[in-house]
């Protein structure tokens, strides 16, 4: 469990890094500090469940740019994401092959391999994923889990 834990916490980390952190000069423009802020929590609220939280202060999952994303790299129709509430989109980040990079791909992100990944494994250990975002705010990656008995 702990090797899966390290997995995921690392892929979340080198996704938050990647593609949601900004630039100091990007988060200077929102009025943000230059440095950005990952936190990694492991909560234990009783009964064998946990709950596994990654969150960053970075731009959030923009469904418009999804979207675009998703259109560009001809996995849906302007016509098919027009049709879906930005949940639904919001939710293709985890389909394998798509990446939200806006910047170019290099070692660590934009391939589209990851979050696909993380959902895998998440549900390998039985448990389930929610994510929160607020464009230009924050992602946070809540995954809960139960260890078993």
């Amino acid at each position: 469990m702990v090797q899966e834990l390290q997995s995921i916490a690392i892929q979340l980390v080198r996704n938050a890094v990647s593609h949601g952190i900004e630039t100091p000069a990007e988060r200077n423009a929102l009025n943000k500090l230059p440095v950005g802020e990952i936190s990694i929590r492991l909560e234990n609220p009783g009964n064998g469940d946990y709950d596994f939280i990654v969150r960053d202060d970075g731009h959030g999952i923009v469904p418009a740019h999804l979207r675009n994303q998703l259109v560009a790299t001809g996995r849906l129709t302007k016509e098919e994401v027009a049709a879906m509430s930005d949940i639904e989109v919001a939710r293709y980040i985890f389909q394998p092959g798509v990446s939200t990079a806006r910047r170019s791909a290099n070692r660590d992100a934009g391939h589209g391999v990851g979050l696909d990944a993380v959902m895998e494994k998440i549900k390998g250990i039985q448990g389930y994923m929610q994510v929160k975002s607020s464009p230009n705010l924050f992602t946070e990656f809540h995954a809960h889990f139960k260890l078993p008995a």
